[in-house]
């Protein structure tokens, strides 16, 4: 039965006998040099969890031009300075293995895809390890999109947002910048981005699934609120 992502790296990195455990998805290319900037920056910061640069690899599809861009003024955000940074996404990840079964792995209780990264990232800094990113180890996301996928990974996303944000009020995890500076910072951070976007007419596409993005993400937050479900659903890059 499929328990999910965090079940299935957990295994993995109980099976693994390295001392490092890297993590890139199945949808993900790898760079020829990305593992060899992955301990390059490793050997600098021993502790650290080293994460690598992802970019979407699906020029054509708007939605996952869309996802791109969202991911990137996360990164924005959070990572500020690349050797203190306090998220990255899972698909693109070095550790050392004795470290990441210290502070328990990934938690299982997000069943889905998602939003174990940045409950990890947030247990991996509680215990005062770093997070470093490390810019020049690329891989290439190649994940195809529609418009209901993008809705409904949206949705899940805003419903696990709540999740995140209500283990943090009891005081579980550490939750490094506060939501209303994100949106402070939104605004120009997305208009950096989209003055690399040369068709107006893809940029008017994109600030219109970017509206869809916090509308469902609020509509998903507010249904896990009224619910109060026991099972923590998928929290989200991107869902503040």
């Amino acid at each position: 039965m499929n328990s999910g992502p965090a079940a299935a790296r957990n295994f993995g990195a109980r099976e693994a006998k390295g001392k490092l455990l890297a993590f890139i998805d199945d949808d993900c290319v790898a760079h020829t040099n990305w593992l060899g900037k992955m301990l390059e920056m490793h050997r600098q910061h021993p502790q650290a969890l080293v994460g690598g640069l992802s970019r979407n690899a699906v020029h054509e599809n708007v939605f996952c031009v869309a996802n791109q861009l969202i991911l990137d003024v996360v990164y924005d955000h959070y990572n500020a300075d690349p050797n203190n940074a306090a998220f990255l996404a899972s698909n693109n990840w070095l550790c050392r293995r004795d470290l990441f079964l210290k502070i328990d792995g990934f938690d299982e209780s997000f069943s889905q895809a998602g939003g174990e990264d940045r409950d990890f990232c947030s247990r991996w800094r509680a215990a005062h390890y770093p997070i470093v990113w490390q810019r020049d180890a690329l891989a290439e996301h190649r994940h195809y999109q529609n418009l209901a996928n993008f809705l409904n990974m949206h949705f899940r996303y805003g419903r696990g947002a709540y999740s995140f944000h209500t283990s943090n009020i009891r005081g579980d995890r550490l939750e490094s910048k506060s939501t209303v500076w994100f949106y402070v910072q939104l605004l120009p951070s997305l208009i950096r981005h989209m003055r690399e976007i040369p068709s107006w007419w893809k940029r008017k596409q994109l600030l219109g699934l970017l509206f869809i993005w916090q509308v469902v993400n609020v509509l998903g937050f507010i249904q896990q609120a009224v619910r109060g479900s026991s099972e923590k659903p998928t929290a989200a890059v991107g869902a503040k």
